[in-house]
């Protein structure tokens, strides 16, 4: 007989929101990102699975969980049973005051919701996808570093084209783009043969010069100042080459800058520029004289090397080695890759899409995080939007099937259309910015949350007016139960070392309180004014 209560009272409204929750889920298969399509099979089915249990497993089991009562019950020789009220009065007699004063309710209703619209339009988009990065990790402060002493992004963009004049050309339109930092590509090395031909005269003008200078017999001790002045140039020029070698991964460099500057994490390594100007110093008679005759031997050779560098005979691809190649170039060389750094923070959501439209209106085939972010983001809103409007759609289908009256179903989904607003009004209030992993929770929280206002709805119809603290002490204990767990499960997800699992869990555990507190307090007031009315009318 119990059994026979509980399926009257609370089967129905189970399959209902069961078959709601699960078609939000499964509606993510509309989504064009693999992760969300995923996760909504995944969740659909395994809710369609957790339903069948309920309906067939838990019955069997509470029904052999009573004849192993009554037979304990039977050998120790008790009398008959007592029943026990396990409802929650407390929640009933909320139910029933914000019912009775029906007015105040509604008006607290609506000026908290206003209040938390108004929170609601204030939230703002997080580009920065570090936010969902570990703490503490060595690669993005490294990044923060870069882009505070450089004024460099290292987030660059890429761009594969089929010739070497297309990559010279893509190469010169980005350059002239405000927010690039610096493209490289295979032009720096390999010039396009106008721009060979225009540089004729001036390497004509350094061989003429160089052919036509003559050796000085020895070197001045008037010339150390300004010769220590330009040793002390280079020694800045190879540490900077030292910084940037690291930042590239170029560890061929890197190493090869420590043989010379130092290593900045070792203070016992030699720096031989450094000892180089001590030795200058020491001896200034002697440091002249080891430079006469070091000029004597070097000249013949730099006069030689110069006037061999400025052969005007055009640079082609084969002249190049093969380490320059290998970097610009794939192996048949006919594919040439240009890569363009950003002169901005990527992370800066204003920033980002000014580059990528750049890059786009540059080339549509330029990829990189800057262009990737902006499409996921773009991919990610219309999917989370899609699939919003698909679920309320089914929902309400489901509700309209399930009640019979379209008033009815409305009423089941007024806590829902008001737990979401609550609900990103109070993401705003805690800190928690929309991104895509909050954006997943918007079409789960509309399966979660419609339960409340379903179970509500069915046990009220069922029991009638005047019956408010019934609904609420019995029915609402559940919809409290499993609110706490879902928000105590979705919570736990805060203290993942993965953020992003952070964000979502944060989110979701305002959603489903918030639609708990709807169904409540709305429900209750809505109750109220019903009944009111048909009392008057009656």
């Amino acid at each position: 007989l119990a059994m026979e209560k509980a399926f009257v009272k609370s089967g129905k409204g189970i399959l209902t929101g069961g078959l709601t929750t699960a078609c939000a889920f499964l509606t993510l298969v509309i989504s064009q990102a693999r992760g969300m399509r995923e996760m909504g099979l995944v969740a659909g089915f395994g809710l369609l699975a957790i339903l069948l249990a309920t309906l067939l497993v838990l019955p069997i089991m509470l029904v052999f969980r009573e004849r192993l009562i009554e037979r304990r019950k039977a050998k120790r020789n008790r009398g008959k049973f007592v029943q026990r009220d396990i409802s929650f009065r407390f929640l009933g007699n909320f139910g029933s005051w914000l019912s009775k004063h029906y007015v105040f309710t509604l008006i607290l209703s609506f000026l908290i919701t206003v209040l938390l619209v108004w929170q609601a339009s204030h939230i703002k988009w997080d580009y920065d996808y570090r936010n969902m990065e570990p703490k503490g990790l060595a690669s993005i402060d490294l990044m923060d570093t870069i882009m505070e002493k450089f004024d460099l992004g290292m987030e660059y963009s890429l761009v594969l084209t089929d010739s070497i004049e297309e990559s010279n050309l893509l190469s010169e339109k980005y350059r002239e783009e405000g927010t690039v930092a610096r493209v490289e590509d295979i032009s720096m090395f390999l010039p396009t043969l106008q721009q060979q031909q225009r540089r004729v005269p001036h390497l004509l003008d350094i061989r003429n010069q160089i052919r036509t200078s003559t050796l000085e017999k020895s070197f001045s001790l008037e010339k150390l100042p300004l010769l220590k002045e330009q040793i002390d140039r280079l020694r800045m020029n190879i540490i900077e080459i030292q910084d940037m070698a690291y930042i590239a991964g170029r560890d061929k460099v890197d190493n090869k800058c420590k043989q010379i500057v130092g290593d900045p994490e070792n203070s016992a390594s030699r720096d031989m520029i450094k000892e180089l100007i001590a030795l200058i110093e020491t001896d200034a008679n002697q440091s002249a004289g080891g430079l006469t005759e070091f000029q004597r031997q070097f000249s013949p050779y730099l006069k030689t090397s110069v006037i061999r560098m400025s052969s005007t005979e055009s640079i082609q691809m084969n002249d190049l080695p093969a380490s320059i190649l290998d970097r610009y170039s794939n192996k048949s060389r006919d594919k040439f890759l240009v890569t363009i750094y950003p002169s901005g923070n990527l992370y800066d959501g204003e920033f980002m899409n000014r580059f990528a439209e750049d890059m786009e209106r540059v080339s549509p085939k330029t990829t990189g995080i800057g262009p990737l972010s902006v499409a996921l983001n773009k991919v990610f809103g219309r999917d989370g939007r899609n699939a919003v409007l698909l679920t309320l759609l089914i929902v309400f289908l489901l509700l309209w099937a399930d009640f019979k009256k379209i008033r009815y179903a409305l009423m089941a989904m007024i806590p829902l259309a008001f737990g979401i607003f609550w609900m990103v009004g109070l993401m705003n209030i805690s800190g928690i910015m929309l991104s895509i992993m909050t954006v997943m929770g918007f079409p789960l929280i509309i399966g979660i949350g419609i339960d409340d206002g379903v179970h509500i709805m069915h046990r009220w119809r069922i029991e009638g007016n005047n019956r408010i603290f019934t609904v609420f002490s019995s029915t609402g204990k559940a919809i409290l139960l499993t609110s706490l767990t879902t928000m105590l499960a979705f919570g736990s997800l805060i203290f993942s070392v993965f953020p992003a699992w952070g964000l979502l869990g944060g989110s979701l555990f305002l959603g489903v309180g918030a639609c708990f507190l709807t169904t409540v307090i709305i429900l209750s007031g809505i109750f109220g004014f019903i009944e009111r009315k048909e009392k008057k009318q009656g």
